[in-house]
């Protein structure tokens, strides 16, 4: 249980605080990738889901990106302009849409999983020893 005394505490041990020190880092290292390719880390968030999980719904992809569903559509109207994805309607109901990437986003996100590939391994670099030693 930790101290109830702040001054106390090592801010070093603080669970959220290096969770959110570990998201600054991996922003940082993506942040000039994408810059230059033009687009936002939710953006990113958008191609990589669409890409691994296939053609979800929005609702679905939210949650996993981690933006309201109104937010998401928001990305996904820019993204269906920018003409990285498509959609349409879902056989399931008439108000369900279906989102997937196009030819033009899958290449950005190939182009884009090369640097965050390399990007990985410096955010991972300090837990190496700790995954090696893994049983």
């Amino acid at each position: 249980m930790p101290d109830a005394n702040p001054e106390a505490s090592d801010l070093h041990d603080f669970v959220p605080y290096l969770m959110a020190q570990v998201g600054s880092l991996v922003a940082h290292s993506f942040a000039p990738h994408l810059k230059q390719a033009g687009i936002t880390l939710h953006l990113r968030r958008v191609l990589l889901v669409m890409h691994i999980d296939g053609p979800p719904t929005l609702i679905d992809s939210s949650g996993v990106i981690g933006v309201k569903t109104s937010t998401l559509s928001r990305l996904v109207g820019r993204m269906l302009e920018n003409r990285l994805l498509s959609q349409r309607r879902s056989r399931e109901g008439a108000r369900t849409v279906q989102i997937s990437l196009r030819r033009e986003g899958h290449i950005l996100f190939c182009k884009l999983w090369l640097e965050t590939d390399k990007a990985q391994e410096v955010v991972a670099s300090p837990f190496s020893q700790t995954r090696a030693c893994a049983v």
